[in-house]
């Protein structure tokens, strides 16, 4: 059993770069969920249309130097996915 089986992941910087790389990586190891949180809301569309199974993931827009939208972001992903394990 992997490590990530089961767990809800957050990633900053998901869009591209060792951010993407990780979610993709990750994804292939049965997460329960993928969250992946990235600035530029163009390159998380691009990313998020590389999973062929994105039924797991959520793609949300932060700024994580913005406190404010780290924590709306964060309630907003345990309201709607629970609580983040990774």
């Amino acid at each position: 059993m992997s490590s990530f089986q089961g767990k809800h992941i957050l990633i900053t910087g998901g869009a591209g770069g060792i951010g993407l790389l990780m979610a993709q990586h990750i994804h292939s190891l049965d997460p329960a969920a993928i969250t992946l949180w990235d600035v530029n809301e163009k390159a998380l569309q691009q990313a998020g249309d590389q999973f062929h199974d994105a039924s797991r993931l959520t793609t949300q827009c932060v700024d994580i130097a913005n406190a404010d939208q780290i924590y709306t972001q964060a309630e907003a992903v345990l309201e709607s996915i629970g609580p983040v394990d990774i």
